[in-house]
């Protein structure tokens, strides 16, 4: 299984943004961001997927606790500002 693949499987949320630019000077489409539920099973997914992701294509990761507010995502949507 590619790390792509294994990112995905592992059942965590991606958005991938189209436009704009970051802090880090890569744009959006440069960037993945992945949301987890915090805490240690964030740090777990940080060590086996991120880390590795993040060395093997050179492509910045970010990564973002997610409470599962459905009420948020709808907001972010309705708003048509992502993160």
């Amino acid at each position: 299984m590619n790390l792509r693949a294994g990112l995905l499987a592992a059942g965590v949320i991606v958005s991938v943004g189209t436009t704009g630019g970051t802090a880090m000077g890569q744009s959006m489409a440069d960037q993945l961001t992945v949301a987890s539920w915090g805490g240690s099973y964030t740090r777990s997914q940080v060590l086996a997927f991120v880390d590795p992701f993040r060395k093997q294509t050179g492509s910045w990761v970010e990564v973002v606790d997610f409470n599962g507010d459905l009420a948020e995502v709808r907001e972010q949507v309705r708003s048509l500002n992502v993160t």
